[in-house]
């Protein structure tokens, strides 16, 4: 909520620092939780990516997203290159793919 000045939440008691803490740190793994189930029915599909922005981490592999926006990290020769690939698993926030070239 917003405890701005003229706002609803501005009259409520506020919520003590230890229990923001708690709260956020639930949030924190429901959001991984849920990533990681979303992201583990992807491994062993196929997709179209095109290769954005070079992963400063993984040289040769680039950043860029699935055709239904999973950020995704792909083997590529060049920005731009559009990639066919298979997930074979997930890091951070990111699917992994191999390139399956046909």
């Amino acid at each position: 909520y917003s405890p701005r000045k003229g706002t609803p939440a501005a009259e409520w008691p506020a919520v003590p620092g230890e229990e923001k803490k708690m709260r956020q740190k639930a949030l924190l793994q429901l959001v991984k939780h849920l990533w990681e189930k979303k992201a583990s029915r992807a491994v062993g599909r196929k997709f179209e990516v095109i290769a954005e922005t070079p992963c400063p981490s993984l040289p040769g592999f680039y950043e860029g997203y699935t055709e239904n926006y999973f950020p995704a990290l792909v083997p590529a020769f060049r920005k731009g290159e559009r990639v066919q690939a298979q997930c074979v698993g997930f890091l951070d926030h990111h699917l992994i793919l191999e390139r399956r070239d046909e």
